[in-house]
């Protein structure tokens, strides 16, 4: 309400209705005015309306729509490369494992082997046909072959720890999953 001229003698007024929608896509902002000052013939009358959109206001929502999307499918990608990396990873170390395995078992043969051979020339040194530096020689042998044997189990128990950490599974959960104990 307004008034003009001492002692108010022309009078107005305005009222003015705003109202926003504030939709990230697509914000609308909607007006309208009305006001009258004077009256009679030396007033005057008047109305407004206005609406207002940015086609693309917030052009950084579809952007961010489509980051997060990417961001995801790069996501996805990592995440099936590392998988790729894992399965390339279980059957180096299955294979690995295996060639161990039948390598073992040939070796624990030839020591088995080594040792009768050794133990015959223990009674051939007895009986003074073998010179205690051959027997010596021999049981070198036996023994850095057991030792290479005893190193073979130890790889092929690292092998089944690093295996048992790429599937997520606890210590000697491999064993007990193929019903394996340590009698075997």
């Amino acid at each position: 309400v307004s008034g003009e001229r001492f002692p108010l003698q022309n009078p107005g007024y305005s009222l003015s209705l705003k109202v926003d929608f504030p939709v990230q896509s697509m914000p609308l902002n909607l007006a309208a005015e009305m006001g009258e000052t004077g009256s009679g013939a030396g007033g005057s009358c008047s109305l407004s309306s206005s609406a207002e959109t940015r086609l693309l206001p917030e052009a950084s929502a579809l952007v961010s729509y489509r980051k997060a999307e990417m961001k995801v499918l790069q996501q996805a990608k990592t995440l099936e490369q590392k998988v790729n990396d894992i399965e390339r990873q279980i059957r180096k170390i299955l294979r690995s494992h295996r060639q161990l395995s039948e390598s073992l078992i040939i070796n624990r043969e030839s020591l088995d082997l080594l040792k009768k051979k050794l133990s015959i020339m223990e009674k051939q040194n007895q009986l003074g046909s073998l010179t205690e530096l051959e027997l010596m020689e021999a049981r070198v042998e036996y023994y850095g072959r057991k030792i290479r044997l005893d190193e073979m189990v130890v790889e092929i128990l690292r092998q089944e720890r690093k295996l048992e950490s790429l599937l997520g599974t606890g210590s000697g959960s491999l064993r007990l999953l193929i019903g394996e104990t340590d009698e075997s």
